[in-house]
């Protein structure tokens, strides 16, 4: 049964058309659920959080801060949020389109963060450990947004609130489920979940905090995808324009077309790329590798290090060659086939 709800809090605080700052609650409930159930999620043009539940209960909450809206402007903007929800047996399904705003934004942009953002745009070649790819991360820059345009000449950068929308969706699921998410022009931010978990989402982004669940698949086209540790699970990557990973390890990534940074590049790791760029900033010296790429751009550090991997490479390409290379190698934890690839070395 489909259950929509709104819950305008307008009418209690609002006394004059303009108000300077108002939160209204769109959606607010709870669902029992199987615990081998499934919980399905699709969402569009959302930023959501999904976080684990402690009471065994999926919770649904949808709140949107308003600064400097009339009581007109804020019944239309709740009233185009559409959230609806199914529940059969032990199963639920979560269906949300969210509202596009010339005035939506997600978070103040300030000097220090966006900073940051530019330091590690503009010095992308130069070695990153896990610890500043997280910073980075968690610095507040959404790429896709693109809401905040600055010069790179100013010394500091500032953003002004005046007119603006900021939603609030946390979806709580509780451990054991199997959450399938699908998405649009969604950004969802995942924190602490260790459900096994099936992504396929399009134009937005994913920002996952630690995953370990070895059954998950994440599908993202044409967004960004964040992830400060990985432990398990498969990645198909097509078109991500900016993929940063803290650390990987016991996982396989499919990727085509996409820009994927790693600072730390563990055992266990599966790459197969077609027409990529990677960063491997730190390779563990007893990695085992297996990397299958075509027309891949790869950027290596390192050189001077005692490093199996980083020997591997060495060891097929010249330094001061022409960085294209066409070569195989096989050894007990180490399998490279590189085609028509462009290789480059730094410190």
């Amino acid at each position: 049964m489909k259950q929509p709800y709104k819950i305008l809090l307008l009418l209690i605080l609002i006394t004059t058309g303009v108000v300077s700052a108002q939160e209204v609650v769109v959606y607010k409930k709870d669902f029992e659920v199987n615990k081998e159930g499934k919980v399905t999620l699709n969402l569009f043009t959302d930023e959501v959080l999904i976080e684990k539940s402690i009471d065994n209960k999926v919770h649904v909450d949808y709140s949107v801060s308003f600064t400097k809206y009339s009581k007109r402007q804020m019944q239309n903007y709740v009233e185009a949020i559409k959230v609806t929800t199914e529940k059969e047996g032990g199963n639920l399904a979560i269906t949300s389109r969210g509202k596009n705003s010339k005035y939506r934004f997600f978070e103040i942009i300030t000097s220090d963060k966006m900073a940051l953002y530019l330091r590690s745009r503009d010095t992308v070649n130069i070695r990153k450990t896990k610890d500043s790819i997280v910073k980075e991360m968690y610095a507040g820059y959404k790429p896709y947004l693109k809401s905040i345009k600055v010069k790179p000449n100013k010394a500091k950068y500032s953003y002004e609130k005046s007119k603006g929308v900021r939603p609030k969706f946390v979806i709580k699921v509780p451990e054991g489920v199997i959450l399938k998410v699908n998405g649009s022009s969604s950004q969802i931010k995942f924190n602490k979940i260790e459900n096994q978990t099936e992504l396929k989402i399009k134009r937005g982004g994913v920002i996952l905090d630690k995953i370990t669940n070895s059954k998950s698949r994440f599908h993202i086209k044409d967004g960004y995808f964040y992830a400060a540790e990985i432990e398990g699970a498969q990645f198909y990557f097509n078109d991500v324009y900016k993929g940063l990973i803290g650390s990987i390890k016991n996982a396989t990534i499919e990727n085509d077309f996409s820009k994927v940074e790693i600072a730390e590049l563990k055992e266990n790791v599966k790459i197969n790329d077609y027409n990529g760029v990677f960063w491997f900033y730190n390779l563990n010296n007893n990695a085992s590798f297996n990397l299958d790429s075509d027309y891949s751009k790869l950027n290596i550090y390192g050189k001077g290090e005692n490093n199996n991997l980083i020997n591997a490479f060495t060891s097929k390409v010249k330094e001061g060659s022409n960085p294209a290379a066409n070569f195989t190698l096989e050894d007990q934890n180490i399998n490279l086939k590189v085609a028509n690839g462009l290789i480059y070395y730094h410190n």
